[in-house]
């Protein structure tokens, strides 16, 4: 014992010296537990305005295969969300009571709240049309022309996403409106041409798409005759080329990309239209698709 106490005398006397306080600290040792780890919760959507309320839960699929691409979306889930607007009271004629229907998409369970945002934002209809829910509602008390709109998925995989919407009405004459709308589910933005090809494949594309358009004119001209048998002057299509600013109405398909062309004739000229739809298949987009581009990994999986 006097051993013991003389070694901590001497212990003290040292940091007095040093002119330090020695502290003693006690530590708790905590009483192990077992680990318990939740199930994991996939996040809620989350609205930003009312047209996002989706009524179904489905789980949007990841890529596993690739672990380069492991956090990126292969698909992104659906939904159907619903409307319909209407104006005067029911059973009256088309001067006292006017319908329309509208069907639209909407993003769900996306583990990435933002990233939900980002896809909702790039296919909503105010980003598609100009206009919310609430207002295109407003624009159809005052001008009652609206009857339907619709929306078509084109393709959704490989991390794309593409939409086509079409909304009918009825004014003077029957009509149609179509907007086409992709969108790169890695980042949540609308693509544009130049997303997905390089500088110079920009303009050799738009020559392929111009050689189908032109085409497709003289067909339609051969059909029509003379101006003296149908009444129409062949020189309305003269100033119609198909160039790199067109690029950016296009829908990707399975087979191809398909480019878009709007004529804009009056509708008493509407039968003089051609076709404005052209496709070029991944076979012929292979050369031109822009390195580690979104459309890469869809140029590999078809083998064009």
């Amino acid at each position: 014992m006097a051993f013991t106490l003389s070694r901590t005398a001497t212990f003290f006397a040292v940091f007095l010296l040093l002119g330090c306080t020695p502290t003693l600290q006690s530590v708790d040792r905590a009483t192990p537990t077992a680990s318990i780890t939740s199930p994991p919760v996939s996040p809620e959507p989350s609205p930003k305005d009312p047209e996002i309320v989706p009524k179904t839960v489905v789980s949007a699929q990841r890529l596993s295969a690739k672990p380069a691409l492991a956090n990126q979306l292969e698909q992104a889930s659906l939904t159907a969300k619903t409307a319909t607007f209407t104006w005067g009271k029911p059973g009256g004629d088309r001067s006292e009571y006017r319908e329309a229907k509208l069907s639209y998409p909407v993003i769900i369970n996306v583990p990435e709240p933002e990233l939900q945002d980002k896809i909702q934002d790039s296919i909503s209809l105010k980003s598609t049309f100009g206009r919310s829910l609430a207002e295109m509602e407003a624009e159809f008390k005052e001008s009652h022309w609206l009857t339907s709109l619709e929306y078509t998925v084109n393709y959704n995989d490989n991390g794309l996403l593409s939409l086509t919407y079409m909304t009918t009405g009825l004014g003077a004459y029957p009509s149609q409106f179509v907007v086409h709308r992709s969108v790169n589910l890695t980042t949540g933005l609308v693509l544009r041409a130049q997303d997905l090809f390089t500088t110079e494949g920009l303009g050799a594309i738009a020559l392929q798409v111009d050689k189908q358009l032109q085409d497709a004119i003289k067909v339609k001209v051969s059909k029509l005759g003379t101006p003296n048998t149908e009444g129409i002057d062949p020189s309305i299509y003269k100033s119609h080329r198909f160039r790199i600013k067109n690029l950016n109405d296009f829908t990707i398909t399975p087979d191809g990309i398909m480019f878009h062309y709007e004529f804009g004739f009056p509708h008493v000229l509407i039968a003089a239209e051609p076709k404005g739809d052209f496709l070029i298949t991944y076979a012929q987009l292979k050369s031109y698709g822009k390195p580690s581009g979104p459309l890469l990994r869809l140029l590999s999986s078809t083998g064009g």
